[in-house]
């Protein structure tokens, strides 16, 4: 398979002429370098929309705080008063976080969903001549909610695993069992792929994903018309 390739369900689909911007989700595995694809697009002229920055809002929220700091008590409390996320990551996705992440799910996401959906619109309805000629959202768990429908197009990245959890390793200070854990509390990666309209390759250099993101910019341009 070529580093970009169209997969059954684009071949399937059939284009019209948009009057408003192409509106695409990018999904992956944990560390599969989603954040690094949407950087990318945005500075070929994309509009990224990030769930996680988001997120980081949200739990700057004082009715937030208060709520988490009640569930999950003082220790997920960093100095400065602030909810500390690395804390909150370990009581959801330790071995019984099951109950921890679907009640902080429930809290968050709608949240998280109305803003995403406000900056949508707010760009959707920006005049013909203002508007980016593509969305990306850069959305966690974009499959498993209602953002999904929202997408004209899916672009899956694939990274080998043993790629992914030497990045998050290196670059986030996970432990090597991290990127499993998270990933089992999410849908199954097959699942995500045969779900998306691209392929996109991550295992080489950042030079080389450069020119991926070319081909697939390229690509998105042209849906875009």
């Amino acid at each position: 398979m070529s580093p970009l390739t169209p997969s059954v369900a684009a071949s399937d689909s059939t284009s019209s002429p948009c009057t408003r911007p192409l509106v695409v989700g990018l999904v992956g595995g944990v560390g599969s370098g989603k954040s690094t694809v949407a950087r990318l697009l945005e500075s070929r002229g994309a509009c990224i929309l990030d769930a996680d920055a988001l997120a980081r809002q949200c739990f700057d929220e004082p009715g937030v705080v208060e709520a988490v700091k009640t569930r999950f008590g003082i220790q997920v409390i960093d100095e400065d008063g602030a909810l500390d996320r690395a804390a909150i990551g370990r009581e959801v996705f330790g071995p019984d976080g099951d109950a921890a992440r679907a009640w902080l799910e429930q809290l968050i996401h709608p949240q998280v969903r109305l803003r995403l959906r406000e900056r949508l619109d707010a760009v959707a309805q920006e005049p013909a001549l203002a508007q980016p000629r593509c969305v990306v959202m850069d959305v966690p768990l974009l499959l498993e909610g209602p953002t999904g429908e929202w997408c004209d197009r899916v672009v899956f990245i694939e990274t080998l695993p043993e790629t992914r959890r030497r990045r998050t390793v290196s670059d986030r200070g996970w432990e090597p069992g991290e990127v499993a854990r998270r990933e089992g509390a999410q849908m199954d990666l097959d699942r995500k792929r045969a779900r998306a309209d691209h392929v996109l390759s991550n295992d080489g250099t950042l030079a080389d994903l450069e020119i991926t993101v070319d081909r697939l910019w390229t690509e998105l341009l042209d849906l875009a018309q």
